[in-house]
Order: structure tokens, then C-alpha cells, then sequence
């Protein structure tokens, strides 16, 4: 009974002793020393690359294409030849067009001398006319003196009708061959548009580009006939390569034109590639998110600090069209200020921002005022010193000023 009493004894000052050392070592904790420096706030969001503007090389009318060698890749220069149509029945054309315009050349000559011819046959008969109305004047006078028989004076009546008449006659023959000459001029400038017309369709058959870039992707490969306005090769400038993001719409108001961007993801290794937002387009859209939920996003546009060239050349990587990006926007940024960590901030049971400072030995709970916040770090702007250290994910169990050892 006396040694049973004893272990009893043992046992329970053993307890008491563990007990004790656990209340003076306390619970084990993660902390954060409080710096000073430059946090951002940022809007992280998926990203790919893109062209601002892809050329489309169509077919100027219809045709047979010929066989396009050019492949995916390749480049080409502002206008190199890219295409070419079988032109054999455009020259024909041309051809007909060039002799029927020479046909009326011809025609308007001779209708032009028809027309002087008309017009000095038309003075003759005038001047005949003017001399047989004075002869008949004189004659008149003289009939009226009784000078000449009545014969006479109706002879020259009549030579001075017979003047008029003809040259009544002679003026609407040429206003008939000037009417001709109209038409056949009119035929004439038709058949040269006309000529113009299949010579700029014959000249349109060699297809050219109008930019310099690389080529997307060749439409047609093979001889084939093909409407006008099909697509045969799509070109891009790839020096004007961008970066678009679908960004919520709640989070783009906060955007603005010239906001810094760090460009990032497997595309690139683990470089960071700077940018700055060109565009934010006024436009919305509905998509549904992975979870099937419809969210309201819109177009943020960003380009590249550096020219291609060079961050290909860094990167030791080559770029290309839908490539898959991470953008960070930096819609705010503030120097020399403290931050923490976000994972030491909690909300307390008055809603306020509230952290662990240990001080002594203890975990001092303390309210703060926050500033800039971002996924991983927050600005503090009242309620903590520099240098102070803060603890990690504070556990739910952990209550003011108990005790805590820190973990090394």
C-alpha cells in the first residue's frame, strides 16, 4: 500500500512538471519579420498572344489559280508576288478589247472628214444661198420698174428657194453625221474603258502582297478555280505581336491605358517579359467560366516593352500566335511602406483586419489599417512597427497574449 502511494506520488508531480513546462514553452508558430518596401497592387489573369491585324491575300475575280509554292513560315515583302491566276482568257480579252478600240479609232477618223466635208458643203450651199436671196432682191426691184419680164423674177424666186432648201438640207446632214460622230465617240471612250478594264484584270492575275510579313496559313495549294474574294494565304506582321486578356469587368475598371504588366508562363520559360496596356475595349462579353458560371469580361490589350527580335533573342524562344501567357497588371504601386504577408492577417469578430505580433514570448493580437493588398503580401498602414515579427496562418485556437515559441 506504502509503495503503491508512492508511484502514485511520482505520477502525479510528473504531470504537474509536464504540464508546467508545456504552459512556459507554449504553441509552436511560423512568423514574418515586418519590411519595408515597394508593394503593387496587380490583376493576375490568363493570357495569349496575338495579331492586332491579319492580312487576308483573296482572289481579285474569278479564275483557275495557279499552284502557290509559299508555305507557313515563309516571309514575304511588301509587294512580292504571292499568287498567279491563269491569264490565258484575259488576254484574249485584252486583246479583242485592244482591236475593237482601234476598230472605232478608225471609224471616228472617217466620221471626222464626213463631218468637215458636211460642214464646207454647208458653207458652199450658205454663200450659194446668200448670193441667189441679193439676186432675187435685185430682181425684184427691177420687175417692180418693169425692167424684166415676169418670168424673170420667178425664175430667180425660184433659184432662191431652191438655195434655201438645199442649205437646210446640207445643215441637218451634218447634224446627222455630228450625231453619228457623237454616237461612235461614246462607243469609242466604252471600248477603251472597256480595254482598261481587262487590262487592269489581267494585271490584277499576278496577285501581290501589300505588306511585308511572314505567311499563317496557305488556303489553297493546288490548281483550282475559285470565286472572287476567297481566301488564298493569310499574312501577319509578326514585329506587331500582342498580348490580349480576357480580364473580369469588375477588376477592368481599375485599369488604365500605360499601366505596367509582367508577362509570364511556361511560353516563356521562367523569364518575366514587361508590357504595358495599349487598349480596353469598351465592350463586354459573356463567358462561362470551367465551373459554368457566366462571367461579364472585356479585352485588355498589351504589348511588349522590347521589339520582338530582341525578346525572342533573350528568351531564346520563338513566339508565335495564340501562344499561352500569365499577365500580371500593375494597376498600383507604393515605395517605402510595411508589408506583411497576406496568410498573417485574419478578420476578428468585429470584422476588422487583425494580426499576431509576437512580443515576449507572446502573441499580441493587433488591429491594423490596410492600404494595397495583392495574392501574397498587404499594406499596412497603422498598428505595426518595421521589424516587428508577425505570426503565420495564426491557428484558430490561438488567443491574446498566449504564450508561443517561435519555429525555427
Amino acid at each position: 500500500m506504502k509503495r503503491f502511494l508512492i508511484i502514485f506520488v511520482v505520477l502525479v508531480a510528473v504531470a504537474a512538471f509536464g504540464y508546467w513546462l508545456y504552459l512556459q514553452s507554449g504553441m509552436l508558430v511560423e512568423v514574418a519579420t515586418v519590411r519595408q518596401g515597394t508593394i503593387r497592387a496587380f490583376i493576375e489573369e490568363r493570357a495569349k498572344t496575338r495579331l492586332p491585324e491579319i492580312h487576308e491575300i483573296t482572289m481579285p475575280l474569278t479564275g483557275r489559280i495557279m499552284p502557290i509554292e509559299l508555305e507557313e513560315g515563309d516571309q514575304v515583302k511588301s509587294g512580292q508576288q504571292v499568287a498567279q491566276m491563269d491569264d490565258d482568257d484575259l488576254e484574249t480579252d485584252l486583246k479583242a478589247s485592244d482591236a475593237q478600240v482601234n476598230q472605232f479609232v478608225e471609224v471616228v477618223k472617217s466620221i471626222n472628214l464626213a463631218v468637215e466635208a458636211a460642214q464646207e458643203q454647208i458653207n458652199a450651199s450658205l454663200a450659194k444661198f446668200e448670193y441667189e436671196e441679193r439676186e432675187y432682191e435685185r430682181v425684184s426691184e427691177l420687175a417692180e420698174k418693169k425692167a424684166i419680164s415676169e418670168s424673170d423674177l420667178g425664175a430667180s424666186e425660184l433659184a432662191q428657194f431652191e438655195s434655201r432648201v438645199d442649205h437646210r438640207t446640207d445643215v441637218l446632214t451634218w447634224r446627222s453625221i455630228q450625231a453619228i460622230q457623237t454616237a461612235m465617240l461614246i462607243a469609242k471612250i466604252n471600248s477603251e474603258d472597256e480595254r482598261l478594264r481587262d487590262q487592269r484584270d489581267l494585271n490584277r492575275s499576278v496577285i501581290k502582297t501589300p505588306v511585308s510579313g511572314t505567311v499563317l496559313k496557305r488556303h489553297v495549294s493546288n490548281e483550282k478555280v475559285m470565286q472572287a474574294g476567297e481566301v488564298l494565304l493569310e499574312l501577319g506582321e509578326m514585329d506587331k505581336l500582342e498580348v490580349e486578356a480576357e480580364v473580369l469587368t469588375q477588376q477592368a475598371v481599375e485599369i488604365e491605358v500605360g499601366d505596367a504588366v509582367e508577362i509570364e508562363g511556361p511560353t516563356v520559360g521562367d523569364a518575366k517579359i514587361n508590357g504595358k496596356v495599349t487598349k480596353i475595349y469598351p465592350q463586354g462579353f459573356t463567358k462561362v467560366s470551367s465551373l459554368g458560371v457566366e462571367e461579364q469580361r472585356v479585352l485588355v490589350i498589351i504589348q511588349f516593352e522590347k521589339p520582338l527580335l530582341e525578346i525572342e533573342k533573350e528568351l531564346n524562344k520563338k513566339l508565335g500566335i495564340d501562344y499561352r501567357l500569365r499577365v500580371s497588371i500593375i494597376t498600383e504601386e507604393r515605395d517605402d511602406t510595411l508589408i506583411v504577408p497576406r496568410t498573417s492577417l485574419f478578420r476578428d469578430l468585429n470584422n476588422n483586419w487583425s494580426l499576431f505580433v509576437v512580443r515576449n514570448g507572446k502573441a499580441m493580437k493587433t488591429e491594423v489599417d490596410t492600404g494595397l493588398m495583392n495574392d501574397f503580401e498587404v499594406e499596412i498602414l497603422k498598428g505595426i512597427e518595421s521589424r516587428d515579427q508577425v505570426i503565420l496562418a495564426p491557428d484558430s485556437e490561438l488567443t491574446d497574449q498566449a504564450r508561443v515559441e517561435i519555429e525555427e
